[in-house]
């Protein structure tokens, strides 16, 4: 049985002078049909802050399980026990080695996190999906003992968000609003429905990721055949009844835009606030229910006139 690779020894020489105050986050990829014959030992890639080590092996990382962490029905954070025991793998990996804690000052997680997800996509871009088909573990181990950390999961807290309405009114609304798409001519009800998946994939995502998924929402379904948001801004004026100049200065969808193309297209890594995120699902609500004719609960609207809302802040906006 081949002996299973040193978690510590993946860390760069130089990047740490006091072991018991360091650690390094290590993002595990294991690659599939791999011809091993290929591989010429342990490969080293050498970067500013990173050491991505391709090697075939066995790694030992602890696996908890089960882990049950969940929300009761009234928002009420429930941890159950956890047990915890090591699993052995054998196989290819690609194993991304980052400084975390360097001589007891700590990086931010997101960080070390995001830049691994930059160096899987460049594996993954040059060589393909087999090369990360699966990231098996991410986690801080400790240069002291070798003792690793795991990553915890993430939720979004439920009291950010309004309580669901459940009355007979409200599920009468959202059964009308189903038949309302089901009527719409095919190809007008493809691209709703296209725009339902990406604000479902965006409801389920956070951040960057969240903010990206609800854009694509929102451009299908308000800006057909277009790259102009004008159409967006002229739902919004007739679902407020508002005029168009005043939907434009109001909504703030064109800094919206301006934040969607600086991460885009000027390859920004800017941090999504939580409010922008409830925001933007607000737009998409009211949109939404402008396309089908239906009276908008004017979702975006109440957001607006929240207290500290400031839609420039949230966008990074200049003016």
């Amino acid at each position: 049985m081949k002996s299973s690779i040193e978690l510590r020894s993946l860390a760069s020489p130089g990047w740490f002078r006091e072991f018991a105050t360091s650690k390094i986050w290590l993002t595990a990829i294991r690659s599939l049909l791999v011809d091993t014959l290929q591989m010429e030992g342990h490969i080293v890639h050498e970067f500013e802050n990173a050491r991505i080590s391709i090697v075939h092996g066995e790694i030992r990382f602890p696996d908890r399980h089960p882990l049950s962490l969940h929300f009761s029905n009234e928002g009420h954070l429930v941890a159950a026990p956890v047990t915890t025991h090591a699993i052995e793998r054998v196989g290819a990996w690609i194993l991304i080695a980052q400084p975390y804690a360097i001589d007891g000052h700590q990086v931010d997680e997101a960080v070390v996190r995001n830049r691994a997800s930059q160096f899987i996509g460049i594996y993954g871009a040059v060589n393909g999906r087999n090369m990360v088909y699966e990231k098996v573990f991410e986690g801080a181990v400790e240069m002291a003992d070798g003792n690793i950390e795991m990553v915890s999961p993430v939720f979004e807290n439920p009291h950010a968000s309004p309580r669901p309405d459940f009355s007979m009114k409200k599920l009468d609304q959202i059964r009308h609003a189903i038949t309302c798409i089901e009527s719409k001519p095919l190809g007008e009800r493809q691209r709703i429905e296209l725009a339902l998946h990406w604000h479902e994939k965006a409801l389920y995502s956070m951040g960057l990721d969240g903010f990206v998924n609800h854009w694509v929402a929102l451009e299908t379904i308000g800006m057909p055949n277009t790259t102009n948001i004008r159409p967006i801004n002229e739902s919004l004026a007739r679902a407020y009844d508002v005029p168009l100049d005043k939907a434009v200065s109001r909504f703030g969808v064109g800094k919206i835009f301006g934040l969607r193309s600086r991460i885009l297209h000027g390859g920004e890594n800017l941090p999504i606030h939580g409010d922008l995120t409830a925001y933007m699902e607000s737009l998409f609500s009211d949109v939404l229910f402008e396309k089908l004719e239906m009276p908008s609960d004017k979702h975006a609207g109440l957001l607006l006139e929240r207290e500290n809302f400031d839609i420039r802040r949230l966008t990074y906006a200049s003016v």
